[in-house]
């Protein structure tokens, strides 16, 4: 089973900070942007917001997801 991975970064961060999950790409990317507005409206630093798909049961290191989409930037 697909798990969408809703993440954020600031603009000295080296990895993505994960926010959310989603058990399906629109909810994924409407959580997104939803968590971009949350985040600019309470001036928090962010360099670029998005998605990352993952399978349920399988362990990854670091950045070794299936894909990965950037749904807004600064």
């Amino acid at each position: 089973m697909k798990e969408y991975l809703v993440w954020y970064r600031k603009p000295y961060d080296d990895q993505d900070r994960v926010m959310a999950t989603a058990r399906n790409y629109t909810l994924a990317e409407q959580l997104a942007e939803s968590l971009y507005f949350d985040l600019r409206s309470r001036r928090k630093e962010v360099m670029s917001v998005g998605v990352k798909r993952s399978m349920s049961g399988t362990l990854y290191k670091d950045d070794d997801f299936d894909y990965r989409w950037v749904v807004k930037s600064s």
